[in-house]
């Protein structure tokens, strides 16, 4: 592990790690990765550091970070459940919002046809940009995903990817929050972590429990500064260990998650 408050676009972290049980002992070696890959953030021309030292196990791993053949991985995912008023909601979540270093979720009512085709800007500056989950599709560190009215979630057994299906009939929500919640409870368990915000009826007050039977954490938005009251106050009486909180308190939990670990994982083996 090594610091990383030295550099602007690494700051916050508590640390950073490379999932590699080669490295993990060499804390030596540790540092002069993280030297390199800091470095490689600040000077524009990036392959200026990459310097062969004559350790071999160091020289594969500066090879493999020059070529990029690491990526950014996750310990845990966030799902924000909303309908009516959630647009207002997602938008003061993301306002608030650093850089989200773990896959966010969104499960938000709406009619078929809709198109989600919008981005949020964070606190940052940076623009992310909303995409459908799709079958089959790996879940990445640092991407917003949107599930579509028409489809229920499901999750690979084995590996972090979405597995989904249409959804058959005519179900009374679109999507259906208390679904998604469970399933994604069941597949992750402690990882899962939700928040429930301004919407009608009562989805997700079903899946908030499911959540916490499986280890998850629960945050529902204070219903007094909800658009609408009634899905917060439904959840509320489900899962009344929750943490009611305002939408701003939801975004520092997000930014404090994202900021515990940076963990760079290779991608396949380095020492083949």
């Amino acid at each position: 592990m090594f610091s990383s408050h030295s550099d602007p676009l690494l700051a916050g972290f508590a640390r950073i790690k490379i999932r590699d049980t080669l490295l993990s002992s060499n804390k030596g070696m540790l540092m002069q990765i993280g030297d390199v890959i800091l470095a490689s953030k600040r000077l524009p021309k990036r392959q200026e550091i990459f310097q062969q030292n004559g350790d071999p196990v160091l020289d594969k791993v500066l090879t493999h970070i020059k070529r990029n053949r690491y990526h950014i991985s996750w310990g845990r995912l966030v799902v924000l459940a909303c309908s009516a008023g959630g647009n207002v909601a997602l938008r003061t979540i993301f306002k608030h919002l650093l850089v989200p270093h773990i896959p966010i979720i969104i499960t938000m009512h709406h009619n078929p046809g809709f198109s989600f085709a919008t981005q949020f800007e964070t606190a940052s500056g940076i623009r992310h940009a909303i995409q459908q989950i799709r079958d089959g599709e790996s879940i990445l560190a640092s991407h917003v995903y949107f599930l579509p009215g028409d489809l229920e979630i499901g999750y690979h057994a084995r590996t972090s990817s979405f597995q989904v299906h249409k959804v058959i009939g005519k179900p009374r929500f679109r999507p259906d929050i208390d679904k998604a919640l469970a399933i994604t409870a069941s597949r992750f368990k402690k990882q899962t972590l939700t928040a429930i915000m301004s919407g009608m009826l009562n989805d997700g007050a079903e899946g908030v429990k499911a959540v916490f039977l499986n280890g998850g954490e629960v945050w529902i938005q204070d219903p007094k500064s909800a658009m609408f009251k009634d899905m917060p106050q439904n959840a509320i009486k489900n899962a009344p260990m929750a943490k009611i909180v305002q939408l701003k308190e939801i975004a520092e939990r997000i930014n404090q998650i994202s900021q515990e670990d940076l963990v760079l994982e290779p991608v396949g083996s380095l020492f083949k």
